[in-house]
C-alpha cells in the first residue's frame, strides 16, 4: 500500500470550515468560494512553494519535485505516485506547470480564473 492521501490530521474546526458547517469565523463569505484575501493568501504559498522546489527554473516541475512538495505540505507520496498524479492529469511530458500545481495542491479552476481576473 502507498502513502498516498496521508496529511496531517484537520481539526474538528477546520472540518467544519470546509464543509460549510462551522460558525463562519474566518470563513468565506459564500459556501464553497473563498474570500479574495484567502484565494490571494492560497495563490500566494502556491507560488512560493512551486519557486521552491522548480529548482532549475524551468516554470515546471517533475515527479521528484511534486512528491518533495507533497511532503512539505505533510502529504507523502511515493515517487511513482507523484508520477501516476502528473499522468492523471494528462501531462505527457512528465513536468507540471504553476496552474496545474496550484490545482494538485487544492486550489480549482474557477479559482484560477479568479485569480487572473484580480491580477
Amino acid at each position: 500500500p502507498g502513502t498516498a492521501g496521508r496529511s496531517k490530521p484537520v481539526s474538528d474546526e477546520e472540518e467544519d470550515d470546509l464543509e460549510g458547517t462551522g460558525d463562519g469565523a474566518g470563513s468565506p463569505a459564500s459556501a464553497g468560494q473563498m474570500s479574495e484575501e484567502e484565494l490571494t493568501r492560497m495563490l500566494n504559498e502556491a507560488r512560493a512553494a512551486f519557486k521552491r522546489h522548480d529548482k532549475d527554473g524551468s516554470g515546471t516541475i517533475d515527479a521528484g519535485e511534486l512528491q518533495e512538495a507533497l511532503a512539505e505540505a505533510e502529504v507523502l507520496v511515493s515517487r511513482e505516485e507523484a508520477d501516476a498524479m502528473i499522468r492523471d492529469f494528462g501531462v505527457e511530458t512528465g513536468e507540471v506547470d504553476f496552474k496545474f500545481f496550484a490545482i494538485m495542491t487544492g486550489m480549482t479552476l474557477e479559482d484560477m480564473d479568479r485569480c487572473e481576473a484580480l491580477g
